[in-house]
């Protein structure tokens, strides 16, 4: 007989999360580390970081927020 295990979002999403960084070797640091690194980039380029500064991080303060946990 099949047996047949309901899984959950949150459970699938583990589960893709772990396999995805399994074959890449991309993780939760290396993401982290990729983005503070744009952020960073962008804001202090001449012409970016003015356009960055009022389109993304003063309209959006949940974006600009999550990127610092």
């Amino acid at each position: 007989m099949l047996q047949f295990q309901y899984e959950g979002g949150r459970e699938r999403r583990a589960r893709l999360n772990r396999e995805i960084m399994a074959q890449t070797g991309i993780d939760n640091v290396m993401i982290e580390w990729l983005v503070r690194s744009f952020y960073l980039r962008v804001q202090s380029d001449p012409l970016l970081g003015a356009i960055f500064a009022v389109k993304v991080l003063s309209q959006n303060s949940a974006h600009s927020g999550r990127r610092s946990r």
